[in-house]
């Protein structure tokens, strides 16, 4: 005869395998301690900006003291992840709470709401990005727009060296060493140093 796990294979159970989480389509770590577990990823790797908007999600005031004031919505190479930074900053900066579902819900209420944005927001609520880094991820997106207006300045500097007037041309410079300087002073105070040098 048949071995009897043959003769009734639906009633098998291969405890071997880990438990369906509740959520449904995940499986519960093989962890004593789920809750200090931390947040796996949904989908690849963020950058800094859709990171830190995420860290900010599900921050305490405690963890973003001090960062806020020093990261600007045009550090933000995405205007879409800008404009959902700037929202969760105004909310903390009322100090009203800044959960997905109130920046979605805050978006509606000044009409800024658009499909793009909901993305946004919800891939960033979903990054797995650590409330703990948030001043870390500030500085990374910072040193990011640092780097980009260096690149920037020394492109329009060359476009413009054959053919400006003196004059235009010592403003320009001026202008750019202003920005690059202020944007690196920012990076500095996130950074707790002067590595910079500025």
């Amino acid at each position: 005869p048949a071995p009897e796990r043959d003769r009734h294979p639906a009633h098998h159970v291969n405890h071997n395998v880990t438990a369906p989480s509740e959520c449904g389509g995940g499986t519960v770590p093989p962890t004593p301690d789920r809750a200090a577990a931390a947040v796996p990823p949904v989908g690849p790797l963020s950058g800094a900006e859709l990171a830190l908007v995420g860290a900010l999600l599900w921050a305490a005031p405690a963890d973003y003291d001090g960062a806020l004031a020093l990261v600007r919505p045009d550090d933000f190479e995405s205007c879409a992840v800008a404009t959902v930074f700037d929202t969760i900053r105004r909310l903390a900066e009322s100090r009203r709470a800044h959960s997905p579902e109130l920046v979605l819900d805050e978006l509606r209420r000044v009409g800024r709401l658009t499909p793009e944005l909901a993305r946004v927001l919800a891939s960033a609520a979903t990054c797995g990005a650590s409330p703990g880094a948030c001043r870390q991820l500030a500085a990374a997106v910072v040193a990011g727009a640092w780097r980009r207006r260096v690149e920037s300045a020394g492109r329009a500097l060359a476009d413009a060296a054959d053919t400006s007037a003196e004059p235009a041309l010592v403003a320009l410079v001026e202008r750019a060493v202003a920005a690059i300087r202020a944007t690196a002073a920012r990076l500095e105070k996130l950074r707790g140093g002067g590595e910079l040098g500025c």
